[in-house]
């Protein structure tokens, strides 16, 4: 699953050949909807109700918090490196490396925030059976898959039942939810692997043989003039390129550009999940959606519940 990076679809875009021999295929574009865009209305919340679950949750943004800090501070240390050279075949490839990796404090922090997420959500699963006059069980938590859900359906009250009902049908915030809760086994039994990686977009623009469109807007017929673009212009993103981890003192090939085609690339460097359900998504980026994702659930159980 993918949360914030774009990834292709299953359409092809463009195949490019040389000599009959595949070199690059471009498929179409699809980006992630938005999740955390989406506005809470405004309406104060009692600071009696749910009160474990918001202090595990203010505690997590002070956690997310202390992760974004200390990767600014790693920026500010200057570790990065990027250039360009040609290869022994006259190609064009755009390398960089890092100085020295992230401070393993920027996992810590990561995996405190998840832990603290993950326990908000359980702690609310608990309020929930005790809101039913039921006493929790010791394995009572916040449910993450079907069965789960019938084992804590004689324990909660049916409106309980149902807005988690809701959250099971809601698949891209179930999926969230679901990641977040994996990534949290891994923080429990295993350091949570953040790392700075190398992100890469390529992308080309695919029209009809010898036409093409001037940045002005005319349309052309022969070679794309420079600044042009080929008409009537399919936007595809190049398959296959994986976020590439950076090690120390190595100076890492991130593209090699192909002559033949008029490529658009665009490069950078992030803190990334490294393994686990979230790999290759930027870290700060997730933990503001997981945060999100439980506030949302914690509003929803104050004003379905609790009023």
């Amino acid at each position: 699953m993918a949360f914030f990076r774009p990834t292709e679809s299953s359409r092809t875009v463009a195949d490019f050949r040389v000599n009959g021999h595949p070199v690059a295929s471009f498929a179409e574009v699809e980006y992630p909807p938005p999740m955390i865009a989406t506005r809470l209305r405004t309406r104060s919340l009692s600071p009696t109700l749910l009160v474990g679950p918001k202090l595990k949750l203010a505690r997590a943004r002070q956690h997310i918090e202390e992760t974004a800090r200390l990767w600014r501070e790693y920026g500010d240390s200057k570790p990065f490196r990027d250039g360009q050279r040609f290869g022994s075949d006259g190609i064009e490839v755009i390398w960089i490396s890092i100085t020295h990796p992230p401070a393993v404090q920027i996992s810590i922090a990561a995996g405190d925030a998840i832990h603290n997420l993950r326990s908000a959500l359980d702690w609310l699963a608990c309020d929930l059976v005790r809101r039913n006059g039921k006493t929790p069980a010791q394995n009572t938590g916040f449910p993450t898959s079907d069965g789960a859900l019938r084992g804590l359906e004689p324990l909660i009250a049916a409106r309980a039942l149902s807005l988690l009902k809701r959250v099971r049908r809601a698949k891209r915030w179930n999926e969230a939810l679901w990641a977040l809760h994996q990534l949290d086994i891994q923080d429990k039994h295993n350091q949570i692997l953040t790392t700075a990686a190398a992100t890469l977009n390529v992308e080309t623009m695919v029209g009809m043989p010898m036409m093409g469109m001037t940045d002005a807007g005319q349309l052309t017929i022969g070679a794309i003039p420079p600044g042009g673009r080929p008409f009537p212009g399919s936007r595809g993103r190049r398959r296959g390129l994986p976020s590439v981890v950076l090690t120390p003192g190595e100076e890492h090939e991130i593209y090699r550009f192909t002559p033949t085609i008029h490529e658009y690339v665009e490069f950078g460097a992030d803190l990334v999940f490294a393994g686990g359900p979230a790999e290759g998504e930027p870290v700060i980026n997730m933990l503001e959606l997981f945060a999100h994702g439980v506030e949302r659930m914690l509003v929803a159980a104050e004003r379905c519940l609790f009023r």
